[in-house]
């Protein structure tokens, strides 16, 4: 299958080594060709951290100014989570190799497969402040092992992008490119049914995307790279606009990883 995900992340979020592209998504991958690939499977998203598991993909009541990353080096790393911006008072203190006693549920969340990415609201003197569940408000320390990055940089330094596929209806959402960033705009010549895109620029809810034309090659060279590094070999360049949020809701699934 194209996309082997059973391993660990040992490295940061975006790593280069060539291994088969896995899609971190919004719910599971669609019974197309990507069923040469295997994923994560998201759960029906939870909306309150009182529930000891959550999916991996979590609703949250807002998208926040960004992620906070947390970096998983091996089991015996330990998360503190606090429930003050003065980090006086935990709220958790976790060994990943365990349970976490307390619930923990991060807007992107698979511990053991590296994924522990928080939404992030704002920056305090010694904190960032991030939500838990679905609207819980607590605190990660400013430490090297907690990586801030805006949603713009989170998907433009991914492998890539697509539609969201939503597996409670079986299909992806159906979302036209559009030739500039507006629901008014005129189609855009890129196939409907195209499935791995490039993120080439963001504009407020929108990014703009070219299609990736080496995707779905049975002898496909550029397997496993990002697809920044190959995506001006394809010719013609095929580029729209899509919605890549609601509100608080993500409408494309994110390729986070080879």
């Amino acid at each position: 299958m194209k996309r082997l995900i059973l391993f660990l992340i040992s490295a940061t979020l975006f790593s280069c080594q060539q291994k088969p592209k896995q899609e971190i998504s919004e719910n599971k991958v669609p019974s197309t060709k990507t069923e040469k690939a295997a994923s994560l499977e998201a759960v029906k998203p939870k909306q309150q951290t009182t529930e000891r598991n959550c999916g991996f993909n979590n609703l949250t009541n807002t998208l926040g100014k960004g992620l906070v990353l947390v970096s998983i080096e091996n089991e015996q790393s330990r998360l503190v989570i606090y429930e003050d911006s003065l980090l006086q008072h935990k709220y958790v203190s976790w060994n990943y190799s365990g349970e976490p006693a307390k619930p923990v549920c991060s807007k992107y969340y698979k511990p053991d497969y590296g994924f522990l990415h928080f939404v992030y609201l704002k920056e305090t003197v010694k904190s960032y402040q991030v939500i838990n569940g679905f609207n819980e408000i607590k605190y990660l320390p400013k430490e090297k092992t907690n990586e801030v990055i805006s949603w713009d940089k989170y998907l433009l330094k991914s492998y890539g992008i697509a539609k969201y596929y939503d597996g409670n209806i079986g299909k992806r959402l159906e979302q036209p490119f559009r030739e500039s960033p507006s629901e008014e705009a005129a189609i855009a010549n890129i196939p409907k049914d195209a499935e791995m895109l490039c993120p080439m620029e963001i504009k407020g809810d929108w990014v703009k995307v070219q299609y990736d034309c080496f995707y779905n090659q049975k002898q496909n060279k550029y397997e496993g790279q990002p697809c920044h590094d190959f995506i001006e070999k394809c010719k013609p360049a095929q580029m729209g606009w899509i919605k890549w949020r609601d509100k608080n809701k993500i409408l494309i699934d994110i390729f986070l990883m080879p």
